[in-house]
């Protein structure tokens, strides 16, 4: 279902806009500063319909504050609960296919109890940003749609097409995004697409160290090991005991250490990172860009830093578990959920078959929650990383740019799928330790967020012809 006109209430406008109505319009970051603060307080979270009125609120701001129309922004429902917004700023007609740009509403779950500030309030202290989100993902929210109106104002127009997608739910089921593809191909139909949910610098006190530009995923596969038995009483104790059965098998899991596959992007990654990260680490890298199967090596990086390991290979690791039935009683069941990253080299059913060996036990069944999703890596674009490279040099100096591919999944796998080419360039720097993405007490420089809206700005403008 599309909709082009769903006013938002106004007693919701009035709790989420505040004083950002006494902005001045022509100030970007103050624009900037107020939106980011309006959508951390809407708790996009899974079983709510709360990204309907999210998408509602950045449509009339973009009519309040742009010269776009009502022809321009189209709200998709996909069910009840579930809405996404797509806005297209006109280009010159010069028959090229349109440049994506895209983000998602939708947060994970945060409790109040475990945070230190309220996670759906934005807070400022000590030069950040606090709140839910502000990592992944609203900041890329705010960074495309203030540039949308920014750009506006300047009257740019530029050579294609540019359409920005808001997504839904990309951290349960992306049924969002699978919709717009599968229904509503017109709408979303592109060349490419820079993601703001992927890629991003990284600091050094302040000062930019190197920049990974995403262009490749690994393949997202849940697995429940279950096993049940007659249960009993708790009392006169047997050795078929459920629990046991699983934790034995869950303990052969965690000893695994899947071998080192490479691919263009992952290759490209340790290549790079060799250079910035130095010494015996370094040269252990260049080691196994040459030969993958270098275990000396592989071994040094892997113990040196929990993601070079993850971007070297497959990873499984347990992340649920549900047992037993009372106190006083046997169980009568227990199930884990093992979470596998799976390297694009690999798939499924490999990865399935290698934990059956581990486990090798016929009382625990194993069986897959969800199909998977692979995608092939995006080849560089050279448009791409030259108008990165020069984006990154005028905002921070000379960074090594370092393709990457993602240890975790986003919406860019199922538009590679689609035929179009996704690079995550999200404009985010982060020092070391500061990623709250998922975790507690979520956080963003304020200089690392205002820089970034400069890099969406230029991106897009050497991306489009006009140089900033």
């Amino acid at each position: 279902m599309l909709k082009r006109f769903t006013a938002l209430p106004l007693a919701i406008l009035l709790t989420l806009s505040g004083t950002a109505t006494a902005l001045q319009a022509d100030d970007a970051s103050n624009r900037a500063r107020a939106l980011l603060r309006d959508v951390i307080a809407i708790k996009t979270i899974e079983g709510t319909n709360t990204t309907r009125i999210m998408a509602d609120l950045i449509r009339d701001r973009l009519l309040a504050e742009s010269h776009l129309t009502n022809t321009n922004i189209t709200r998709v429902d996909h069910n009840d609960a579930l809405s996404s917004l797509v806005v297209r700023y006109p280009g010159s007609n010069s028959g090229k296919k349109p440049m994506l740009l895209m983000a998602h509403m939708d947060v994970v779950p945060a409790n109040r109890a475990d945070w230190v500030k309220d996670p759906f309030v934005l807070t400022e202290q000590d030069g950040y940003f606090f709140g839910r989100g502000v990592e992944d993902n609203k900041t890329g929210v705010v960074m495309l749609v203030t540039s949308f109106i920014t750009l506006s104002k300047q009257g740019f127009v530029p050579d294609r097409d540019l359409i920005m997608l808001l997504t839904a739910d990309e951290e349960t089921n992306a049924i969002s995004t699978i919709d717009l593809l599968e229904n509503h191909r017109d709408l979303v139909d592109g060349e490419f697409a820079l993601n703001s949910d992927a890629g991003g610098g990284v600091l050094n006190e302040g000062n930019a160290v190197s920049y990974s530009v995403q262009a490749s995923e690994k393949i997202y596969q849940s697995f429940h090991l279950t096993v049940k038995n007659r249960g009993g009483h708790s009392s006169v104790p047997r050795k078929d005991n459920a629990i046991n059965t699983l934790a034995r098998s869950l303990t052969n899991v965690s000893q695994y250490q899947f071998p080192v596959e490479l691919n263009p992007v992952s290759m490209g990654f340790f290549k790079e990172t060799a250079n910035t990260e130095g010494g015996a680490i370094g040269t252990a890298m260049r080691q196994i860009a040459k030969d993958p199967k270098n275990e000396t090596a592989s071994r040094m990086v892997s113990k040196s830093n929990p993601y070079y390991n993850a971007v070297m290979r497959t990873t499984c690791i347990a992340t649920e578990l549900l047992a037993g039935h009372a106190e006083n009683a046997l169980p009568q069941s227990a199930r884990a959920t093992v979470n596998c990253r799976i390297v694009p080299t690999s798939n499924s059913n490999s990865v399935e078959n290698t934990l059956k060996q581990l486990i090798n036990d016929e009382d625990v069944v194993i069986s897959r929650i969800s199909p998977p999703t692979p995608s092939d890596p995006s080849p560089l674009r050279p448009d791409v990383m030259q108008a990165l490279n020069t984006t990154l040099t005028e905002g921070w100096g000379l960074v090594t740019v370092i393709p990457t591919m993602s240890t975790g999944a986003t919406d860019g796998l199922y538009f590679r799928n689609a035929g179009i080419p996704v690079y995550g360039v999200s404009g985010v720097f982060t020092e070391p330790g500061d990623s709250g993405a998922h975790g507690l007490d979520e956080r963003v420089k304020v200089t690392s967020f205002m820089k970034a809206l400069d890099h969406w700005e230029s991106m897009i403008k050497k991306l489009t012809g006009t140089k900033p």
